[in-house]
């Protein structure tokens, strides 16, 4: 602190930031890290295995005082593999997601009195991610070395809560949650020609939906002071064909 004040003398009081000098960008700060990774299969019987991998990470910023001051993210899958015969397999899996990041911020109204700040003008914000995903698929090697098919569809689920923190000097409401659902399914059948080519034909189909308090029903000019473009949140629903031509060395 002492460094930054006597740097801040220099400089008139009047034009000395743009943005606030305690924020530090995430990328260049100090960070302590700790990362955590497991993963286990097991074999139950036969034709049937099970398997288990996933990793915990965490940031701590703790020498910011200004932006991102914690991140932490969880991710972990379940998934079972069934071989029904030779050439016919069954799978599905389960993943849990969940993302953390903690900030803190500084509203200033004027670029004067840095150093004696307002604590009635600090804000923070606390985001949390949480996604589900299931899948189930199936390969068939229809005709050995020659046409094998691949299907699979996954259904993804994510929830994103914000809760904010402000000093009595700083308007604020709670903010809504935010919703997004994912369906994808994937066709693909292989058919190999020669040793070293084979064609492929694909069908992919997706359909997502997302609820959005940051798009939806918000018009250009519903913010004072602020022009947006108008948009809305992008739900879609889209087919796509493919044809390849694979050659393997």
């Amino acid at each position: 602190m002492g460094t930054l004040m006597e740097y801040l003398a220099t400089v008139s009081e009047s034009v000395r930031f743009e943005n606030d000098p305690l924020i530090r960008q995430y990328n260049l700060a100090d960070v302590q890290r700790n990362r955590v990774s497991f993963a286990l299969n097991w074999l139950l019987f036969n034709p049937l295995s099970i398997g288990f991998n996933g990793h915990y990470n965490q940031d701590n910023y703790d020498q910011s005082e200004l932006g991102l001051t914690f991140a932490d993210s969880f991710s972990g899958t379940v998934d079972l593999n069934y071989a029904i015969h030779e050439g016919l397999n069954l799978y599905r899996f389960y993943t849990y997601e969940y993302f953390q990041n903690e900030q803190d911020g500084y509203t200033r109204f004027t670029n004067i009195g840095l150093e004696n700040r307002n604590p009635e003008q600090f804000w923070s914000v606390d985001t949390r991610d949480k996604i589900n995903t299931v899948g189930v698929g199936v390969d068939w090697s229809v005709i050995r070395s020659l046409l094998d098919l691949q299907l699979d569809y996954s259904y993804s689920n994510a929830l994103t809560e914000t809760a904010t923190e402000q000093g009595s000097k700083l308007n604020g409401e709670p903010l809504p949650d935010l919703k997004t659902i994912l369906h994808s399914l994937n066709v693909r059948a292989n058919y190999r020609f020669q040793e070293n080519w084979r064609i492929q034909l694909s069908y992919r189909y997706e359909f997502f939906v997302t609820d959005d308090y940051a798009l939806d029903n918000i018009s250009p000019d519903s913010i004072d002071d602020v022009l947006s473009l108008g948009n809305t949140s992008p739900d879609y629903n889209a087919q796509v064909v493919g044809l390849s031509a694979i050659y393997e060395f």
